[in-house]
């Protein structure tokens, strides 16, 4: 039996809820060639839980060539603190949807505000 593992990468993140926060991830096709992120729209989120309904936070989103770049605002994260997850989520020009990533989001509540 082959088991084809279509699920996002895990990736957990350590954020402080006081600062400014920015990463990106490089999107690939599965033969490791750039993907083609053109017309494509990111969401990334961060709750409590998967089935939470309630959205913690929502990270800012921008695309250059096949590099996503997400952003949190430290007012954006303001009063948070604690064990979160998160996934980024790619809708490409077709119609497809794919999350790319996906992990734990752990944030430390600020001291100085």
């Amino acid at each position: 039996m082959t088991l084809v593992a279509l699920l996002p990468q895990v990736v957990d993140l350590d954020l402080y809820a006081g600062d400014d926060s920015s990463f990106t991830l490089a999107v690939k096709n599965a033969d490791g060639s750039p993907a083609n992120l053109v017309g494509a729209t990111v969401l990334s989120q961060i709750r409590q839980t998967p089935q939470t309904a309630a959205v913690a936070a929502t990270f800012t989103t921008s695309i250059s060539g096949n590099v996503i770049t997400l952003g949190l605002a430290h007012t954006a994260a303001a009063g948070l603190g604690g064990s979160y997850v998160w996934d980024c989520q790619v809708t490409y020009a077709s119609g497809q949807v794919q999350t790319i990533a996906a992990g734990q989001c752990r944030i430390t509540a600020e001291v100085s505000h």
